[in-house]
């Protein structure tokens, strides 16, 4: 039997209160027995945001046992290597940016479809591939798991069955969004058999950005 994990996000953006209160919901989570937390990063790309996302991630396995997951523009396969060492557990990246289907390619090659998943969260729906085009990405690249919304889960159902793809869904939600009161809806999508995880995004309730936190625009 497949474990199925539930692995809330955070959300880093520019806003500096934001940043600085992802150690402290990372402990919360990893307290309220959370398997796992996605690093969400969408701040503007630049060798300074690097080296601030390696430090955040070296006090993130310094004060917690939890598994983090990242999620960043990856030009390059070095990029990719960076992160893992500085004590991510896997990569996220979106192969239509950045490096695209090339670096995921070499990245999978070197650290594993488990540690390197594919994702479209930040792209949308009627820009990501078509059906067919999407197969070929997965067979070019090697990438068996993916991180989706329910929208794009539904678009690529054949071809994740037929390829016996594993996807993380990842549902819309808000600051105040809660698992004990969605615990029936998160059982029934675990029960999807290529459903392995379930995400959401987990926003300090003071926050001040009441934009679509999935826009394409916080990611360029």
């Amino acid at each position: 039997m497949k474990t199925k994990t539930i692995l809330p996000s955070i959300l880093l953006t520019d806003n500096e209160k934001t940043t600085q209160k992802a150690l402290q919901q990372t402990r919360l989570m990893e307290e309220n027995g959370a398997d796992g937390v996605l690093v969400w990063d969408c701040r503007q790309s630049s060798h300074h945001q690097e080296e601030a996302l390696i430090s955040l991630l070296g006090d993130m396995t310094k004060g917690t046992d939890i598994l983090l997951s990242v999620f960043q523009v990856f030009p390059r396969f070095e990029d990719i290597k960076k992160i893992l060492y500085a004590g991510a557990s896997r990569v996220i990246m979106n192969p239509l940016e950045g490096g695209r289907s090339e670096t995921m390619k070499e990245g999978i090659a070197r650290f594993g479809q488990e540690n390197v998943l594919g994702t479209f969260l930040n792209t949308p729906i009627q820009k990501q591939p078509q059906p067919e085009a999407f197969k070929e990405l997965v067979q070019i690249t090697g990438c068996s798991r993916w991180l989706m919304s329910r929208e794009t889960f539904a678009r690529y159902k054949d071809v994740i069955g037929e390829e016996k793809l594993s996807v993380i869904l990842c549902l819309e939600a808000g600051p105040l969004w809660d698992i004990s009161e969605n615990f029936k809806e998160l059982s029934q999508l675990l029960a999807i058999p290529q459903v392995f995880g379930i995400t959401w995004i987990q926003l300090s309730s003071d926050t001040e950005n009441t934009q679509d936190p999935w826009d394409e625009r916080n990611f360029r």
